[in-house]
């Protein structure tokens, strides 16, 4: 199966043409599928993988639309986003040594994008929401959605939405938090393809550094941690639960103290995690 490097569909805008072609050409990304308008990059990723129309030779791919229409977040939550931002996903191959715990992947994808923000925008800051949320201002500027694929390889995709320079009104938020746009807390204009370039390419290198090194991830993590000494709410097998955090153990897990214990919730067994008034 020969590997197309940059695959276009429809009228895309060439200055992202020219962001994917930077990075297949410096080795960051394999290959990248670019569409006019898609539903979900996630979605089609995963459908790709597990089809067989790419395979190893293909990764890193990343999939990028100028229009996403039927963004997914967790649990089935939907992500808005327009023209003006940024929606884009990269199927990864997993390196076996990170097989058996996805979760410090939402940690690792979350200080990526923090790092990446923080160096090219500075002197911004970012907080990180656990499991999988990038703040900026005191409201949510990103989300990332990672899906498991292991039909044909061991896989992942990684999806990241982000508010480059507008953000959803709040009747559109169903997750009780304000949305922030890059653009309105830097007070200018700001380029989705500078924010792509910057945030795939340290995507791409903190795969490496999880690999060598992951205890300075989780350390970047926690000193962005939004809940870190926080009383916060969730839900846990359909009852509300809360609890002050203590920040996150090593495997990427939140630590809430509960009376005179400390549980660790993971990311798949905790829903609508929220600070508390």
């Amino acid at each position: 199966m020969s590997a197309v490097t940059v695959e276009i569909n429809g009228q895309v805008d060439a200055r992202g043409v020219r962001c994917l072609e930077s990075l297949v050409g410096d080795r960051q990304i394999k290959t990248a599928w670019y569409g006019e308008e898609l539903q979900s990059t996630n979605t089609r990723a995963v459908d790709d993988l597990r089809r067989g129309v790419i395979d190893g030779q293909h990764l890193p791919r990343i999939y990028l639309t100028d229009l996403q229409t039927g963004g997914r977040g967790r649990q089935g939550r939907t992500w808005i986003s327009d023209k003006q931002n940024l929606a884009f996903s990269i199927a990864f191959p997993i390196a076996p040594s990170l097989a058996s715990n996805l979760g410090l992947q939402s940690i690792a994808v979350g200080v990526a994008i923090a790092e990446a923000i923080e160096h090219e925008f500075a002197p911004i800051k970012t907080k990180l929401k656990w499991p999988n949320d990038v703040w900026i201002d005191g409201g949510k500027f990103g989300g990332i959605l990672i899906e498991r694929v292991s039909s044909v390889a061991d896989c992942m995709v990684v999806g990241v939405g982000l508010n480059v320079s507008s953000a959803p009104p709040a009747e559109e938020i169903s997750h009780g938090a304000a949305a922030k746009s890059l653009a309105n807390c830097l007070g200018r204009m700001v380029s989705k393809w500078e924010v792509l370039d910057a945030v795939a390419r340290r995507l791409i290198d903190i795969q490496v550094d999880l690999e060598q090194d992951a205890q300075s991830v989780i350390q970047s993590f926690r000193q962005r941690c939004l809940l870190t000494n926080k009383t916060i709410s969730y839900q846990h097998d359909g009852t509300k639960q809360s609890g002050l955090c203590e920040g996150i153990d090593d495997s990427g897990g939140l630590l809430v103290q509960q009376g005179a214990e400390i549980r660790t919730i993971t990311s798949g067994e905790a829903t609508l995690v929220r600070v508390q008034a």
